[in-house]
């Protein structure tokens, strides 16, 4: 676990929004019972986890490949190959999902903008 005090209260404050944003179907399936707080998150999400990442094409096409996911800090942290597919999405749309799924025990579903941490014709990330 590597997130701090104010990155697990972050993480919780993202979770509970996420929650109360939820559609009836949603919650039909997730309730009280059956979800976790941050601090037990990053306990399970610690380590490598496979993701499946959701990218958009030039014409609008969705697609989802695997990458290898470390939640780092209270967020994801993936690479690939800048020569992939998935980092030509991501460079010229950088918005994005992730989804990490163990069975029906867990999923935990993501979705925002990437940044990228050590870009070709640009400075790295100052915590790269």
């Amino acid at each position: 676990m590597y997130e701090t005090p104010d990155e697990l209260q972050e993480l919780q404050t993202l979770l509970d929004a996420s929650l109360s944003r939820s559609t009836d179907h949603l919650r039909s399936i997730i309730s009280s019972e059956n979800t976790v707080g941050a601090p037990q998150l990053v306990e399970i999400l610690t380590g490598m986890r496979v993701l499946a990442l959701s990218t958009v094409t030039s014409a609008g096409e969705p697609r989802i490949s695997a990458v290898d996911g470390h939640f780092l800090h209270g967020k994801w942290v993936f690479g690939t190959a800048r020569t992939a597919a998935k980092a030509r999405h991501l460079a010229a749309r950088p918005a994005a999902s992730a989804a990490h799924i163990q069975g029906e025990e867990l999923g935990v579903f993501t979705h925002g903008t990437v940044e990228i941490l050590n870009p070709l014709d640009g400075d790295r990330a100052d915590d790269w």
